[in-house]
């Protein structure tokens, strides 16, 4: 059997960020910031296949991930706006 590609015209990128992780691993401590920033980084890998993303790289405390759909890129981040709450 082939495998044939799927090409597609656009997609959309959408990066993530921890606003203030600088101040908070100095107001919280390196221990609880490093398990805080753990944390939300797993709700992101877990989150973005739901919605058939994928995680191109890291970057610090964020990520670049890539969706074909637009809408997808919109219900993920709503998604991980619900979940993230530290």
């Amino acid at each position: 059997s082939k495998v044939v590609p799927i090409i597609y015209e656009s997609v959309t990128i959408l990066f993530t960020d921890l606003k203030g992780s600088t101040e908070f691993y100095n107001t919280k401590g390196d221990a609880f910031a490093y398990r805080a920033v753990s944390d939300h980084f797993q709700i992101l890998i877990q989150n973005i296949t739901k919605y058939d993303g994928a995680i191109v790289k890291t970057i610090g405390d964020a990520i670049m991930g890539i969706f074909f759909l637009p809408v997808n890129a919109v219900l993920y981040a709503i998604q991980i706006q619900k979940e993230l709450n530290f």
